[in-house]
């Protein structure tokens, strides 16, 4: 699955991500699913020392897996939801002049709804949060909204 949306923390404005994933079913209604996502915020905060001033940024890879329960109650449409575990692999501007990188883990709740149009592909939209570790770097817990499309190989 390939979905892109919105990502929200507490101290920043909404800023585009990007998730590529994969699910595997154990039966009808059990599942597992690794992905990988990504986001950036050019404008976490704002900084200036004497004349010298910078937007500073922030940026978190993710991967993570999460068991998966969805409910094929209609032919064409289910519903899923779900949660996991995964690492937030963080970069962001601490200061006009310091950068700092860290490794946070966290926890993962999902909820969402699919729609197949036919065998090898479907319509996916859904909510995530994120509960991150707390870290040096602000900005931890996230909220995200998303759709995209799933094909199935």
């Amino acid at each position: 699955m390939v979905d892109a949306g919105f990502a929200k923390t507490r101290a920043i404005d909404p800023t585009f991500f990007f998730t590529a994933r994969s699910r595997w079913y154990f039966n009808n209604f059990l599942g597992i699913e690794p992905d990988i996502g990504y986001w950036k915020s050019d404008h976490a905060d704002h900084e200036c020392i004497g004349t010298t001033c910078k937007d500073l940024g922030l940026r978190d890879l993710d991967t993570s897996v999460s068991l998966i329960v969805n409910d094929p109650t209609w032919d064409t449409t289910s519903l899923y939801f779900g949660g996991g575990v995964g690492a937030h692999f963080r970069k962001g501007d601490v200061s006009v002049f310091e950068e700092r990188t860290e490794t946070r883990f966290g926890v993962q709740f999902l909820f969402g709804v699919q729609h197949h149009f036919n065998d090898s592909t479907s319509f996916d939209a859904g909510v995530r949060a994120d509960l991150v570790q707390r870290g040096d770097l602000e900005n931890q817990h996230q909220l995200k909204v998303y759709a995209g499309l799933a094909f199935k190989l």
